[in-house]
């Protein structure tokens, strides 16, 4: 989801969106996604096979999706 994106989502008053959401907390929400990215693509670049992916496409690191198992930490029973 694009910045343009989220904040057409605040302005409209999405029901969706927690009653708490703003633009500060939406701008770290997107900064924790892209930290969390640049983690997995450093764990990630040294197994072969996503190095013959990154071989095949040369933006394939740049839009690496972490996907949301990587983006929260576990919970702990």
């Amino acid at each position: 989801m694009t910045q343009e994106e989220i904040d057409l989502l605040i302005a409209e008053g999405d029901p969706l969106m927690p009653p708490d959401w703003n633009l500060q907390k939406a701008q770290q929400a997107l900064e924790h996604r892209e930290r969390v990215r640049q983690v997995c693509v450093a764990e990630y670049s040294s197994n072969p096979l996503y190095q013959a992916r990154a071989a095949k496409n040369p933006d394939y690191w740049k839009t690496f999706s972490v996907g949301r198992y990587n983006l929260y930490p576990a919970k702990k029973d």
